[in-house]
């Protein structure tokens, strides 16, 4: 194959011939045919005479030879110093067609090391093509999945469900048996590709295989949460995106001519009770589908297993409710509380302790029945609730006379704050100042309120509280990408580190789409007005969407110091909120101020991408989105204006 390829055997043959007394000339016995005349100046072997020559001394094939463990093993190790990770396999790896049984653990671990597509492909058919090769078992299946996994930072999903659909055909050609779990990787990047003809292709298949049709909880759990992130997704990018393909290949629903077939719903769900977790994503996922025959169905058999001394399962329900009001359908929600509320004496355990309780209380419909729903303890908790909101966009908590307070009474929760103690002082003054004007958590939590809203309104809000507290300064906690080991790095790394949130509305402009000066005249309200930034992450010189891509409000800039003495320098990071998932995000741009070009953003980041951060004086028991999730550290992303076609401008 190649020169460096062909020299490496060479020196791998001589030494192990060395200690031997025997000295070998590869020229003398690598010709192609004894009765032909070579110059063995200018002939160069070929890799397969060279490999052949080393493994066995012999230039002629052999059917059957007994392997040298030892040389195997050294000539395992030269190609994997040879092989770079992300890189396409050495020339001789392809020489090494066909596996040895004795040898085919080594195999195995090369297939958990790549981490693109083409040499993955190169694996699979060194594993499935040796006369009596079983093809891929369990264990290289586990191993195929994290391969994949890997493969993801490289190529995209529509890649990987290509490459997936290739292994499966391939092993079908050979005649190999096609292990469920392989059929069950299909399904899942189908799921992450919202592809129902993929899904419906692996489904088919599937329902061919003999036994059980049904999958293992974990992998049900996996296909149920890429469906349900994708679809959220999707409808975030476009509310009318058409929903009616998928909902037809889980439950049957939506199909022009109705068809007796597996359905995914039929080889994902098993028993209610032992796998609620899995029923309650399935009823969020279905309920975004706009799902309604099969939604009450499994919502019936949901509450009939229903467990009423269990928190987690009261918790569970209630996701599912808050499902349907962000898929806008708060009557059916209403209706399924009514239930669970009939079903518990006339109340809703543990709703005071949902994390998305806000919500629910901030829907019209649904807000305007938890009150009927609920009595005694439950209805004092819902009071509370709402209770505590007020305070914390007024800027002021409940003290109940500890820390030096001789009495129960409001207090701010600014240090120094002229308003301090509310014993004789007003709340609200006659000219509309209110005690924790001065709070920039007010700024924080009127983000975890409206800063997911559909409403231009709700963001007009937001930029006018922006532009109010232009200037002001908050410390900055980080917590990375939510990994216990990188947030550890980072501070063993950076122990001093300070990070500060300076508040400024869209302090980064795109060449393409400036700001416009608005010193004279009202704002009009727009994606630009806004400051809002989407950033897609790049798989093969690719921007994805879907869950690849995050949308972004802007908060700022963060500027950072090296410990308490050193002086403030810009960090090249903007603050910015995450309007799909309710989170704060700090994203890299480069630079903290001025106008930059749509494209690939700097990737000199110095601690990542893109940073789950919070501000410092945000109390723990703050409420926090309950459909956070950790975002691609790395990166790169791709800059642009955010179409924002889910808002309503007016």
């Amino acid at each position: 194959m190649g020169a460096p390829s062909s020299r490496l055997l060479l020196d791998l043959r001589r030494r192990t011939l060395k200690g031997s007394g025997l000295t070998v000339t590869a020229r003398r016995y690598l010709s192609v045919n004894a009765n032909v005349h070579i110059d063995a100046q200018s002939y160069e072997p070929t890799s397969a005479e060279l490999l052949r020559f080393t493994l066995t001394s012999s230039k002629k094939p052999a059917a059957r030879i007994e392997p040298n463990s030892n040389l195997r093993k050294e000539i395992t190790e030269l190609l994997d110093t040879e092989w770079k990770l992300n890189s396409p396999p050495p020339a001789l790896w392809c020489a090494l067609k066909g596996v040895n049984p004795m040898f085919h653990s080594e195999e195995r671990r090369r297939l958990q090391s790549v981490a693109d597509l083409a040499s993955l492909k190169n694996v699979i058919e060194r594993l499935t093509v040796d006369e009596g090769s079983l093809g891929l078992r369990q264990g290289e299946c586990k191993m195929l999945e994290k391969a994949l996994e890997h493969c993801q930072r490289n190529h995209t999903y529509v890649e990987i469900l290509a490459t997936l659909s290739d292994i499966t055909t391939r092993l079908q050609r050979l005649k190999l048996d096609v292990e469920p779990q392989i059929l069950e990787l299909g399904m899942y990047y189908a799921a992450l590709n919202l592809s129902a003809p993929a899904l419906r292709q692996y489904l088919q298949r599937y329902d061919q295989l003999a036994g059980p049709k049904k999958t293992s909880h974990t992998n049900a759990k996996l296909i149920l949460q890429a469906l349900l992130q994708e679809v959220d997704s999707a409808l975030f990018e476009d509310p009318n995106y058409n929903t009616t393909p998928l909902l037809a290949e889980i439950t049957g629903e939506g199909e022009a001519k109705p068809q007796s077939r597996l359905r995914l719903a039929d080889c994902l769900l098993g028993k209610p009770k032992k796998e609620y977790e899995n029923w309650a994503l399935y009823l969020c996922l279905i309920s975004k589908l706009q799902s309604v025959k099969a939604l009450d169905t499994a919502w019936a058999h949901f509450m009939m297993v229903f467990d009423k001394k269990d928190k987690k399962v009261f918790h569970t329900a209630y996701k599912v409710i808050l499902s349907l009001v962000q898929a806008g359908r708060p009557e059916t929600a209403a209706k399924y509380l009514e239930g669970i509320s009939m079903r518990n004496c006339d109340n809703l355990p543990y709703i005071g302790k949902f994390q998305g309780l806000h919500a629910l209380l901030d829907d019209p419909t649904v807000g305007e029945a938890l009150p009927d729903l609920v009595q005694g303890k439950h209805y004092e908790t819902l009071l509370e609730v709402r209770m505590e909101d007020m305070e914390r966009r007024l800027g002021i908590r409940w003290q109940d006379g500890q820390e030096g307070v001789d009495q129960n009474c409001h207090i701010s929760t600014v240090p120094g704050s002229a308003w301090s103690v509310f014993k004789d002082q007003p709340l609200l003054t006659i000219d509309g100042d209110c005690a924790g004007y001065d709070n920039p958590a007010r700024l924080y939590h009127n983000l975890c309120v409206h800063g997911s809203s559909t409403s231009a309104n709700d963001l007009g809000l937001l930029m006018e509280m922006l532009i109010e507290q232009t200037g002001k300064e908050q410390e900055i906690a980080t917590r990375l990408n939510f990994d216990p080991d990188r947030l550890n790095w980072f501070h063993s790394e950076f122990p001093t580190l300070q990070l500060r949130w300076c508040v400024e509305h869209s302090p980064i402009e795109f060449s393409d789409s400036p700001l416009a000066d608005t010193t004279e005249g009202p704002r009009e309200w727009s994606p630009v007005t806004f400051g809002l930034i989407r950033a897609r992450a790049i798989a093969n010189g690719v921007p994805q969407v879907g869950t690849r891509a995050l949308h972004l409000m802007q908060l700022g800039t963060l500027d950072m110091r090296h410990g308490p003495g050193e002086q403030w320098q810009p960090s090249g990071y903007i603050v910015t909120w995450d309007r799909q998932h309710g989170e704060m995000i700090a994203l890299f741009v480069g630079k903290n101020h001025g106008i930059v070009d749509r494209g690939v953003a700097p990737l000199d980041s110095p601690l990542g991408a893109v940073m789950h951060i919070r501000p410092s004086n945000v109390p723990n028991a703050f409420p926090m989105s309950p459909n956070r999730v950790p975002r691609d550290p790395v990166g790169p992303y791709y800059l642009d204006v955010d179409p924002s076609m889910d808002l309503a401008f007016q």
